[in-house]
């Protein structure tokens, strides 16, 4: 029994038996899986007890072929850098479109580009590879950045959450890493919702939520004016013009009254400063359903403003760096500033999104006005 090295089912439980396999930690995942008709054989590490399995199957000899690993990026770099100097390398990178934006620690500066050439091959959909310069500069955090390798080309296409976003690099802060975020809070958002988004970049909120609800209107408001271009553009992108939403609306509004959908959907994008325009907001009589408020730092500075459109049941996101320790003061804060204005709040949620440094993490405060 201990010469057999496989176990033969039919193609039928072939799923079934490979992930009781994996959970099992029996699969042997050094081999190739083979096919022989209408069964498969698994490449398995030792033999077990058949009886704990509610289906037809044996264990089996099979010459298994051996799976090609293929070195990994930080393999591939481990080999050009001195030994010494490999705490120093950082694998993680960040990918707008077809870019990719590495750190390099100073050390490792005389090995950049071939860093940079290695990271290209080990990834079919890079095209480009920049460097991040110095840290996050001015009222609009904007990044530098230094061409390393691939095609000069700082126009990022980025896809995600079924939402296109261009947008050149140099122009305005976004962060890739938070998609998962984005999405998360259109999940949230209900029908007929009507969200607010303040400093919202190129739109990456914005069009989720568009395209990923049933929000019914969608203001949006950003002050550095080459990211208004940019939202103005990914608006077009992603075909959330006002005629073109009028026109699918029609297209589906038996569908979309079945649901009590209050359409069609309206999406506005506002550039100026918050200060300024939410005001304004206020003298057309809109309170808005969802404030989402993703400017970590200092989105508390503009609590007060925001609260100028909230009413009871108005849900907030508002984000922030911090130790966790602080956690509780924040919180603090917040329902502080907000008893100011007249309203309490329920704190509903905290989501830990990201980190800033290994001890300062990016949070989300999801808190509710009652």
């Amino acid at each position: 029994m201990n010469d057999y090295n496989g176990i033969k089912t039919k193609l039928l439980h072939a799923n079934y038996l490979k992930d009781y396999l994996k959970n099992k930690n029996l699969l042997n995942l050094k081999y190739l899986s083979e096919k022989e008709n209408n069964s498969i054989i698994f490449p398995i590490i030792k033999n077990f007890n058949l009886n704990n399995l509610d289906f037809d199957c044996s264990f089996v000899k099979c010459n298994f072929k051996a799976k090609i690993m293929k070195k990994t990026y930080k393999d591939l770099v481990l080999q050009i850098i001195p030994s010494e100097l490999s705490f120093k390398f950082n694998k993680a990178y960040d990918i707008f479109g077809n870019i990719a934006i590495v750190e390099i620690e100073s050390e490792l500066i005389p090995y950049e580009t071939e860093i940079a050439k290695i990271l290209i091959e080990s990834n079919d959909k890079i095209k480009s590879v920049y460097k991040k310069s110095g840290a996050f500069e001015g009222e609009f955090r904007i990044q530098n950045y230094i061409y390393l390798a691939g095609i000069e080309n700082e126009l990022a296409e980025h896809c995600e959450n079924n939402v296109k976003l261009n947008f050149n690099i140099g122009d305005l802060y976004f962060s890739s890493r938070l998609s998962n975020e984005r999405k998360r809070i259109a999940n949230l958002v209900k029908l007929n919702e009507s969200v607010l988004i303040m400093f919202s970049g190129c739109g990456p909120y914005t069009y989720t939520i568009a395209k990923n609800s049933f929000a019914n209107k969608i203001i949006s408001i950003e002050k550095n004016p080459k990211a208004c271009y940019w939202a103005n553009i990914n608006l077009d992108k992603n075909k959330l013009s006002s005629d073109f939403i009028k026109e699918k609306y029609l297209k589906k509004k038996e569908h979309f009254d079945k649901i009590k959908f209050k359409g069609p959907l309206h999406v506005e994008n506002h550039c100026g400063d918050v200060r300024e325009i939410i005001p304004l907001l206020k003298k057309e009589h809109d309170y808005f359903d969802r404030i989402i408020m993703p400017l970590p730092h200092i989105a508390n500075n503009f609590l007060d403003i925001a609260l100028l459109v909230a009413k009871k049941g108005t849900m907030f996101h508002l984000y922030d760096f911090m130790d966790l320790s602080e956690l509780e003061n924040i919180k603090l804060k917040i329902k502080k500033e907000c008893k100011i204005h007249g309203f309490d709040i329920e704190i509903k949620n905290i989501e830990i999104c990201g980190e800033f440094s290994p001890n300062i993490k990016r949070i989300c405060i999801d808190f509710l006005i009652i």
